[in-house]
């Protein structure tokens, strides 16, 4: 190519050829001025020498996004924003503060939407993370207190936290779990994470299921194309936590005199004897197959997780079922409740 002030001149080329060097020319700072029929310089030529000399020494181009960054468009920014204060506005009421936290904030998308719902925004205390140089100077700009770093180095608490978090970046495919997580460990207790997601079956990860299942949650379905201004068609959720203490339902509890490990195993158990025939019925007592078993329970479980019931079972759990299964096995069920089930069933009523 050749030079002059800003224009730039390439040779003749096959269009697959030119075609294949659009990623090189973007990086190289090379645009195509469709006005005036010419490619364009936007930099400096010595910025030009310095990346054509990276080039030919057999370096490779940079990654186009390495921090996995979609900025947040506006209505998602405003449905976070709205949510947010739904669950800690009256906070402004009682004159308290909120310490408001937005992790990899890219150009500050959320913090500004919460700023602008927010009854007074003075009693907010507004903190951004981001690890990018450009985007941190442009949120110190903006007049947010800024700390360039990584957000998994965060030891602050916050009572509010809401983040559009890399999805996948190098090293971690599955960027976006490993930042709710962190999330959720620096929120303080009544506060809220509300987090932009990939939709994907939350309660089917491991590691994010009981983490859910402690806490009182809300899973809203954005509609598809929500990024695509941003320059991606991933399908995305918005996830609403709140965190309370539900460990009480990992607590030891007692029904009619019985005791059960806590109440997780307790509303499987009612449920399989009360709608799970094929659990408890269509298994051959002979056979005491504990895979099978499990496999039964599992799918009760995940019956109620998907009515946001906390339950999660564990091997505690599933041994004590099993040994209730071999004890009740070829015998009759035991008596139906001698109450309704449905207020156990309820978020934050204690099992008697």
């Amino acid at each position: 190519m050749t030079v002059q002030g800003q224009d730039v001149t390439l040779p003749q080329m096959p269009p697959k050829t030119y075609a294949g060097l659009k990623d090189v020319l973007a990086y190289l700072g090379v645009t195509w001025d469709k006005r005036r029929k010419v490619h364009r310089l936007t930099g400096s030529e010595v910025d030009l020498r310095r990346k054509l000399a990276h080039l030919n020494a057999g370096g490779r181009l940079p990654p186009r996004n390495p921090l996995a960054f979609f900025p947040t468009p506006p209505e998602v920014a405003q449905q976070v924003a709205e949510l947010a204060h739904e669950a800690l506005g009256y906070r402004a009421h009682l004159g308290r503060r909120v310490t408001v936290l937005e992790p990899s904030a890219g150009e500050g998308a959320l913090l500004q939407a919460v700023e602008r719902v927010w009854d007074d925004p003075a009693h907010l205390d507004l903190h951004a993370w981001e690890l990018d140089p450009g985007r941190a100077a442009i949120l110190h700009v903006l007049g947010y207190r800024v700390t360039r770093a990584d957000f998994l180095s965060c030891a602050t608490p916050a009572d509010l936290i809401v983040m559009n978090p890399p999805f996948s970046v190098p090293g971690d495919a599955l960027a976006w779990r490993t930042h709710l997580i962190h999330a959720v460990g620096l929120c303080r207790e009544g506060g809220s994470v509300i987090a932009v997601l990939p939709a994907v079956p939350l309660l089917e990860d491991r590691l994010l299921a009981p983490l859910l299942l402690d806490r009182e949650y809300e899973v809203l379905p954005l509609p598809d194309g929500s990024f695509k201004s941003s320059g991606t068609l991933c399908k995305t959720v918005i996830l609403h936590v709140t965190q309370t203490d539900q460990s009480w339902r990992r607590q030891p509890t007692t029904w009619h005199d019985d005791p059960f490990p806590n109440t997780s195993t307790l509303q499987v158990f009612l449920t399989a004897y009360t709608f799970g025939d094929s659990v408890w019925n269509t298994l051959d007592p002979g056979e005491r197959s504990r895979s099978r078993f499990e496999r039964g329970l599992q799918a009760i479980a995940l019956d109620l997780q998907r009515q946001h019931l906390p339950v999660w079972l564990e091997d505690v759990d599933m041994a004590f079922l099993y040994a209730r299964w071999l004890t009740f096995s070829g015998a009759a069920p035991p008596p139906a409740p001698a109450r309704p089930l449905l207020p156990l069933f309820e978020p934050g009523v204690p099992a008697p």
